[in-house]
């Protein structure tokens, strides 16, 4: 059988999923074993292997047929080589697994497993791949990833906009894949498959593997199911499946300095940056950002960042994800000559911050949470504790004349006061009945600010010693320990809270360069 004792218990549920998607990240002590190995068997000769490790960072492929095992490539977090398989291969796959041991289904467990190493490429029927994505997560359970979650784990494998796409060598039957539509001029990809030109590191073992996807044929023509997995998916509803559809992707970089210039950003306030931009477009279900690269130097033995590259990828509302972007750069206040480009469209002109009227919002969009220190080196922290939602819905913070709804099933609580003003909090970045932990940041949308709701905001920072980002505000002060680490930390009472919100992170910004913009 493909599953060891140990993984049964697991492998379906919520947890190990979100984990296995990197939707959520294992605890130290969330499973038992050193590594895991899926096993999909094929028939008598032939299967495949995924080796996941005990916090799930690292997920392995292996082709094994019987006379030696083939290491096909991985995926992690820092130096990735996923891209293996293509889609008609891998349906065919996962149909022959089902056939050959009954415990799998198709669509199902081994189709999403695997599908993390076949890129969805220029040419493939995306519709097609959807449906039976989607099909396989409906068999699971209908509450283990929300859809927006669905989708983004789609988008993930989704590199039509690197221009990847396979090639077909006739002299080798050898299918490789590329950047690029010409196969003359097609550029490395992140996979071993890649051109005989190009691989010179791990060749890939053409021979046995299309002696694989032949008895995978065999075995998928001998069996007749009365209904095959095409039209299983294609049952699924039209105007259902448009929602899992992958969007446009646009990724933005930019370059902040932490040592020189007349507005140095510094290490903690770049952190915080990171933490609440990415707490924001993740609630939204719009993207992700993330830290691309950094440069340093040394002072008496000491390293010293001064340069941090960072990365946001927004999916399709392109000018909404700029004006968050904006949003918290101003309140930031970092240099007016900081740029952000998009690495899609290299020869566009970078995009600067000093436009107040481009892409702008409805809603103020902020980052809400408490701060700790852990490790030897006092490292900043940033968590929500888990009563804080009933902390929000308290009567003695809310009073009797405001309102709150919710949470709905992406966690956000409305609440609205008597003086028509609304804001709105969320305080997870998991699925319902996932288990976050403490290590969190929450996010607030202003969408009308009031007196009463600067007022409900200030009490529930000061209720429950919250910081809010990025601009660093809190009701009470912090320990020493925690406000040495922030130059621009700041004690505000309800009025000042709202004199400063209602101004705006703009003037905020002008403010603080001295009309630098």
């Amino acid at each position: 059988m493909g599953l060891p004792e140990y993984l049964e218990p697991v492998i379906e549920t919520r947890r190990f999923l979100t984990d296995f998607f990197w939707i959520t990240y294992a605890n130290d002590d969330e499973y038992s074993w050193d590594e895991a190995e899926l096993n999909f068997p094929v028939g008598p000769e032939f299967g495949l292997s995924v080796k996941v490790d005990n916090y799930i960072s690292t997920i392995q492929l292996h082709f094994n047929p019987q006379d030696k095992k083939h290491f096909l490539g991985y995926d992690d977090y820092l130096h990735w080589q996923p891209y293996k398989l293509r889609w008609s291969e891998l349906e065919a796959i996962c149909q022959a697994v089902s056939i050959t041991d009954r415990k799998y289904s198709h669509p199902g467990l081994p189709l999403l497993i695997l599908a993390c190493c076949a890129p969805i490429c220029i040419g493939d029927d995306v519709d097609h791949i959807v449906e039976i994505l989607v099909q396989a997560w409906k068999t699971l359970g209908e509450d283990i990833l929300t859809d927006d979650q669905i989708r983004q784990v789609i988008e993930r494998i989704d590199n039509r906009d690197m221009q990847l796409r396979w090639h077909y060598d006739e002299s080798r039957s050898y299918w490789w894949v590329g950047k690029g539509l010409d196969e003359s001029t097609a550029t490395k990809a992140y996979t071993y498959r890649r051109s005989r030109e190009l691989d010179c590191e791990e060749p890939f073992p053409n021979e046995q593997w299309n002696a694989f996807i032949s008895a995978v044929q065999d075995i998928v023509g001998e069996f007749s199911p009365t209904r095959s997995a095409h039209v299983i998916a294609l049952a699924y509803e039209k105007n259902t499946i448009d929602k899992f559809r992958p969007r446009k992707r646009y990724d933005l970089t930019m370059t902040l300095d932490l040592t020189m210039g007349d507005f140095p950003v510094d290490k903690a306030a770049v952190n915080c940056l990171l933490k609440t931009l990415g707490a924001v477009l993740q609630s939204l279900c719009l993207g992700k950002a993330g830290s691309l690269s950094q440069e340093g130097t040394t002072d008496m033995g000491k390293h010293i960042e001064t340069k941090r590259k960072i990365w946001i990828r927004i999916m399709d509302e392109l000018s909404l994800g700029r004006g968050i972007i904006k949003q918290m750069l101003w309140w930031l206040r970092v240099s007016p000559s900081v740029m952000y480009s998009n690495e899609s469209k290299p020869n566009d002109s970078p995009l600067q911050i000093v436009d107040r009227n481009a892409d702008a919002l409805e809603g103020a969009f902020r980052g809400i949470c408490q701060l700790s220190t852990s490790g030897p080196d006092t490292q900043i922290t940033y968590i929500l504790p888990t009563a804080i939602q009933s902390v929000l819905e308290s009567t003695e913070l809310l009073g009797t004349e405001i309102t709150i709804t919710g949470p709905t099933a992406l966690g956000w609580s409305t609440v609205d006061t008597a003086d028509n003003g609304r804001i709105e909090f969320n305080f997870t970045k998991f699925p319902q009945g996932v288990d976050a932990g403490d290590e969190n940041t929450g996010v607030i949308i202003i969408w009308k600010l009031t007196l009463q709701v600067s007022a409900v905001l200030h009490r529930f920072m000061s209720a429950a010693s919250l910081v809010l980002l990025p601009m660093l505000l809190t009701a009470k002060p912090l320990s020493e320990k925690i406000s040495c680490h922030w130059k621009g930390h700041c004690v505000v009472t309800s009025e000042e809270l709202y004199d400063l919100l209602s101004a705006g992170a703009y003037e905020w910004w002008v403010r603080g360069t001295a009309g630098a913009a």
